[in-house]
């Protein structure tokens, strides 16, 4: 064969897409038809400030969005500086897109066996596909440079007053929220350094370099790449793309075109398609020679076997589509691969550009059809963009990938949303695959092609073929069923669904021919979070707010071009405003409120969020799976400490100048969550002027109130108190434990204890580390408080404050890094309530702060809820039972303590489902809940599956479960007010599981019927049900002329019943 012909293996592959953080997952989600398509996070851009449904029907405005769904890869965007040998300092200042590209570089080199089986390193090259979008690294840094100028410049002209060192300080206080301005910040500005990242981090001397070829850039990446191989300049090439731009320019580009959809539903070759939808990722794909692959004994997913390309030349516009252009491009890759494609069996699948834009769709098929005729046997058609969107740049590698998987595996995959199939495929050979089917092989190998045509005119065309015969041939059920809706995919330790049965059926020989065996499937992805967001900048306190007013005068009205330039000051005053009053101060942004009235009283509105408090994040009650994506799974809760700096801010909007120099009577009647944000009325009212300290009264309504005590002036600092705690013994764990095994649930922004120093039956003395966070430093004195009761309470340890008597202050926050030694105290302990003093002592040997009366509530915490708050992945309340059933006690003694436990087990979902009830209702279906997660958490972790948090579990009506699990379950679930019982069964076995009050000799029969009912999964009346004993805990159940066995047994003045399940698996699971 001519070297100029030369099939290229494809060896590896890594991804990091909508819903999918590698190449096996994307392939994966793919025959599940996982739509991963999600309204855009708030820190992409801000959907109140610029989205408008209605924006679609008036004239096009560059700041008005009306479509706000896409593909994102927020919870995935991980990078291990580590695995790469990068300081974690220097992650943050990085382009995060270049990150990326070498993390999935990376993966791409593990699935092809490692560093260990890759050629000379001089003879690896890097081709990189990236669009010049404006990504999120380039944003941060014109905003440093650009932006924070103009601010300053905007204010000097519409607010004269300010200082010269008053506009430098807002200035500054604008850099500082954009990150570090390190060396690295300006690194996405050359488009070139992301194929440079991954050549200096696997020292790769290939050529490496960055093209940009708009939505053709990753197939055009590959083209370079092949030719690279075939010419001899490389002897192996990373080729992909990388594409993480959603900034609100690139929204505002494509919504001004009419490009997205405005039914916000991507639906390529649909007769109702109306426009795509965006989405970003990264793909990269590992090649070698096919001759050089085979020889290696490496494993091939498929082969390559043309390329080809084209532009569309002279077009009525950049942006029209030609059809001659795009089959000029295929008609080149037939050539490369020295085939005819109108012959019978050329082609099976066509991975298709498919946008879902009418315009892009109707030229696709157009071009089609010239290519492949009308006559033949018919060709599959789908495209990846249906379910995570388009990629832009990367779009072409998210197909490519899928597609060598499906020639890999023999899978023709579906496609989402072909309910009306265009017109233009009327006649033709095309076929919309809408679930996934074998792929029958005719006389020849199975081939595809990848299509990649982009604004423009840059078209590319790929041709691949399944893996050569001499690897591993796989033996394929008749038919291959798609997934129901909802129903998981098995995730076999892998790389295909088919391998492992192939790896059975294989010959020796077969099996030698395959290489080195398949690695089981990467983890999720750990690491560092990127930030691939570009939102408004706040500056949430760090600079004090200035006021100002609109000093526009009034111009003649009679001259239109006057009247034009009046109004755009008018805007740019008013929007000068806005930024100043967003500036805010102390513990996030100040609330907007009318100046206060003359008789000392004000009242305001504020929202707590994770956007208005950033620094929340670490502040979350329940632990989840890293990267999970709801924040509000974790539950985010403004700390009493953090509500004290609020309610102070509030009372100095009374007494300007003056300072906080304490609290009393403080109250706290329920927490504030910041995800979902919560929204308060905050009311301050000056109840004694004349006293020192002045004493105003504070209310955030529905939550905490108390008194803050305000003066001029700090008081003079006292001395340390000097009695001693009654014994010093040493701690039961070091600082650094008690946040890393979970004792204390706080993250790093609120984590200050550095010494722990001594342990007592009253009390305890650290050093605390004074944290700019607001609120952390009197945070780390109830964290402090928290950690007494749990190593001297036996019982109900988890506490939240509810209140404090006085705090006394005698000085602003010490520097960030002072050390205080510090000294808690127990003053009272009951079966609900603890109270607590504490003494803050700074390095000058003064008291920074006095607390007293620090009260918390003690929740109901047993033994099994102690497990669940260190491993809550690896632990439960539900009781695992012998017979595969699991038995959830009511583990709480009020409506605080199961709401507590609720938010451990139930995910946003299964919350709103729990509040939606009457609260009679709550606790039995709470109670139900937990045993089917427990249920399953313990079926699936003796099966080998791993650590899962509950919240990772879905328990829909049904019942049914899902999760990042693959293996069908069948579920069955009875609850009453004390007990909840659930039976999980493998695969479609039935299952049936009953509970009745044992107050009669007829309760084994009615738990007896209610399993067999639940099994049955069928209208029939109890009546028609005959039950007979078999031996002392086992009942026959007889319905319709089918016996089904029950196995019964007496817990806590109940029966549960449940269905024995044929062939002895009960008695494994009891062994178990």
């Amino acid at each position: 064969m001519s070297p100029a012909r030369e099939p290229i293996a494809i060896v590896g592959a890594g991804a990091v897409f909508p819903g999918a953080g590698s190449a096996a997952e994307l392939w994966r989600n793919v025959l599940a038809g996982h739509d991963a398509i999600t309204e855009v996070p708030a820190r992409r851009w801000d959907p109140a400030l610029y989205y408008d449904p209605g924006a679609y029907g008036r004239e096009p405005e560059s700041d008005r969005f009306y479509c706000r769904r896409g593909g994102f890869v927020d919870d995935l965007a991980t990078f291990d500086p580590a695995r790469f040998g990068i300081p974690p300092a220097a992650v943050r200042a990085m382009e995060p897109d270049q990150l990326l590209a070498l993390r999935t570089a990376g993966d791409a080199i593990e699935d092809a066996g490692g560093t260990e089986r890759l050629p000379d390193r001089a003879a690896i090259g890097v081709v990189i596909g990236r669009g010049g979008h404006l990504t999120p690294g380039a944003a941060r840094f014109e905003q440093r440079v650009g932006t924070s100028h103009q601010i300053a410049a905007v204010l000097a002209e519409l607010v004269p007053e300010l200082a010269g060192s008053r506009l430098e300080e807002i200035r500054r206080a604008f850099c500082d929220r954009l990150g570090p301005d390190a060396p690295d910040a300006s690194t996405g500005l050359v488009p070139g350094f992301a194929a440079s990242r991954i050549a200096q981090g696997f020292d790769l001397r290939g050529p490496a370099y960055t093209l940009d070829a708009a939505c053709a850039s990753a197939l055009l990446a590959v083209e370079h790449a092949v030719r690279a191989l075939r010419c001899g300049h490389a002897d192996a090439m990373l080729a992909g793309a990388v594409h993480h731009s959603h900034h609100a320019t690139v929204w505002s580009a494509l919504s001004r075109l009419r490009a997205l959809s405005p039914s916000e539903t991507i639906r390529p070759f649909d007769r109702a398609a109306d426009g795509t939808l965006l989405a970003e990722g990264t793909g990269i794909v590992l090649l070698k020679r096919l001759s050089d692959a085979e020889r290696a004994g490496d494993r091939i997913h498929a082969v390559i076997l043309g390329t080809g390309s084209s532009s569309d030349g002279r077009a009525p516009g950049l942006l029209d589509p030609v059809v001659d252009g795009q089959v000029l491009a295929v008609e080149r890759a037939w050539r490369d691969a020295g085939l005819d494609p109108a012959e019978p069996g050329a082609l099976g699948l066509v991975e298709a550009h498919g946008t879902g834009t009418p315009a892009g769709d109707e030229a696709e098929l157009a071009t089609l059809r010239r290519v492949f005729g009308a006559a033949g046997p018919p060709i599959g058609l789908g495209t990846v963009k249906s379910m995570i969107g388009h990629a832009m740049a990367a779009a072409g590698i998210a197909g490519l990938i899928k597609t060598a998987c499906a020639l890999r595996d023999g899978v023709l995959p579906p496609t989402l949303h072909v309910a009306d199939p265009h017109p233009a495929l009327a006649g033709t050979r095309l076929r919309p695959v809408r679930e996934a089917a074998e792929w029958e092989r005719g006389d020849g190998p199975r081939r595809a092609v990848v299509n990649a045509f982009g604004f423009g005119g840059a078209n590319a065309h790929v041709i691949l073929e399944e893996p050569p015969s001499g690897g591993v041939r796989r033996r394929r059920p008749s038919r291959l069923r798609a997934p129901e809706p909802g129903e998981a995919v098995l995730r076999p330790a892998a790389r295909s669904a088919g391998e492992p049965a192939a790896a059975l059926d294989a010959s020796g020989e077969e099996a030698l021919a395959c290489g080195a065996p398949p690695p089981a499937p990467a983890p999720p992805p750990t690491g560092m979070a990127l930030d691939l967001g570009t939102p408004l900048v706040r500056l949430d306190g760090t600079v004090a707010p200035i006021s100002c007013t609109s000093a526009v005068p009034r111009l003649p009205a009679d001259d239109a071009v006057i009247a034009e330039l009046e109004a755009l000051l008018n805007d740019a005053a008013t929007g000068a405003k806005a930024v100043v009053e967003a500036f805010g101060r102390g513990a996030g942004p100040a609330p907007s409120h009318e100046p206060a009235p003359a008789n000392g009283e004000l009242t305001a509105s504020r929202v707590f969020s994770l956007d208005a408090m950033p620094y929340l994040r670490d502040h979350c009650v329940v632990p989840q799976a890293p990267g999970w994506p709801d924040m509000s799974d974790r539950l985010p809760v403004v700390p009493l400490a953090t509500l004290l700096e609020v309610m102070a801010d509030a009372g100095r909007e009374l007494l300007p100048g003056s300072v906080a120099v304490g609290f009393e009577d403080v109250r706290s009647v329920r927490w504030v969550p910041a995800a979902p944000p919560t929204t308060a009325r905050i009311t301050a009212r000056l109840v004694d002027g004349a006293s020192h300290p002045c004493k105003v009264k504070v209310v955030i309504d529905g939550h905490v109130d108390g008194t803050v005590l305000l003066a001029e002036h700090y008081p003079p600092a006292p001395l340390p108190g000097g009695t001693p705690l009654s014994t010093d013994g040493p701690p039961i764990v070091n600082a650094e434990r008690l946040y890393e095994e979970r004792w204390l649930f706080q993250g790093p922004l609120f984590r200050g204890i550095t010494e722990i120093t001594a342990l007592a039956e009253d009390g305890m003395r650290a050093v605390l580390r004074s944290l700019p966070t607001p609120g952390a430093l009197l945070d780390n004195v109830g964290q402090l408080c928290c950690h007494w009761i749990q190593v001297y309470g036996d019982t109900n340890q988890a506490v939240f404050p509810v209140g404090i008597e006085r705090i006394s202050l005698y000085g602003p926050l010490p520097p960030e890094g002072e050390r205080l030694e510090t000294t808690v105290r127990n003053q009272s302990l009951t079966d609900t309530t603890m109270r607590c003093s504490a003494e803050m002592v700074r390095a000058d040997g003064t008291v920074w702060g006095r607390v007293d009366g620090w009260t918390t509530h003690r929740y109901y915490t047993d033994e099994a809820l102690w497990r669940m708050k260190f491993t809550p992945e690896v632990s439960g309340t539900g009781e695992a039972q012998p017979g595969g059933w699991c038995l959830a006690r009511k583990r709480w003694e009020g409506t605080a303590s199961r709401d507590l436990l609720m938010r451990q087990y139930l995910c946003a979902g299964e919350r709103a489902e729990y509040e939606a009830l009457p609260p009679s209702a709550q606790g039995p279906w709470l109670l139900g809940r937990i045993a089917a997660k427990d249920a399953v958490r313990a079926h699936l972790w003796r099966n080998g599956h791993g650590p899962l948090f509950p919240a990772e579990l879905t328990v829909h009506d049904g019942p049914r479960v899902t999760g990042p699990f693959d293996e069908p379950l069948t579920i069955s679930i009875a609850t009453d007010a004390e007990l909840g019982v659930a039976l999980v069964r493998p695969g479609t076995e039935p299952a049936g599981i009953g509970l009745a009050q044992n107050d009669d000799k007829d309760a084994p029969i009615r738990a007896a019927k209610q399993a067999v009912l639940q099994s049955m999964n069928t209208e029939t009346d109890p009546r028609e049900l005959v039950v007979t004993p078999a031996d002392a805990d086992r009942l026959l159940v007889v319905t319709g002329g089918t016996v089904t066995t029950v196995e019964t047994r007496e817990v806590e003045g109940h029966v549960v019943a449940w269905t024995v399940a044929p062939g002895g698996t009960d008695m494994e699971e009891a062994r178990a």
